[in-house]
C-alpha cells in the first residue's frame, strides 16, 4: 500500500449500549470501523444479505463446492461415474429453479 494511504490515525468513539446495538443492528458481519469508515467518508454503506438470500447463496456455495469437486476429478482424469454427475447435476438444476428445498445428492 503506499505510504499516502496507508491507515495510521484512529479515531476513537463513544456510544451508548443501544447505539452499539444499532451498529451492529446496520454493519452484520462488516467490522466495525470498515463500516464508520464508508457511512462517513463515501456514504457507500453495505447494505446486508437479507436472510432468504443468505439461505440461498449458503446452499449455491455448497453447490458450487461439489460442482468443482467434480470438474477437478474429471481434470484429473479419475473415473467419475457419469451417472451419479447426472443425478449430482440434475439436482442443482432443480435447486436453481425453486423447485426443492436443500442441497439433495439423490435428487
Amino acid at each position: 500500500m503506499e505510504e499516502k494511504n496507508r491507515r495510521v490515525y484512529q479515531v476513537n468513539v463513544a456510544l451508548s449500549a443501544r447505539e452499539l446495538a444499532q451498529l451492529d443492528g446496520l454493519r452484520h458481519s462488516v467490522p466495525r470501523a470498515v463500516f464508520l469508515r464508508q457511512a462517513a467518508l463515501t456514504c457507500d454503506v453495505p447494505r446486508p444479505i437479507p436472510k432468504v438470500n443468505q439461505t440461498q447463496y449458503q446452499e449455491t456455495a455448497r453447490w458450487a463446492a461439489n460442482l468443482n469437486q467434480i470438474a477437478r476429478g474429471l481434470n484429473q482424469g479419475l473415473d467419475i461415474d457419469i451417472a451419479e454427475i447426472q443425478t449430482i447435476l440434475s439436482a442443482f438444476r432443480t435447486s436453481l429453479l425453486g423447485l426443492t428445498g436443500g442441497n439433495n445428492r439423490n435428487g
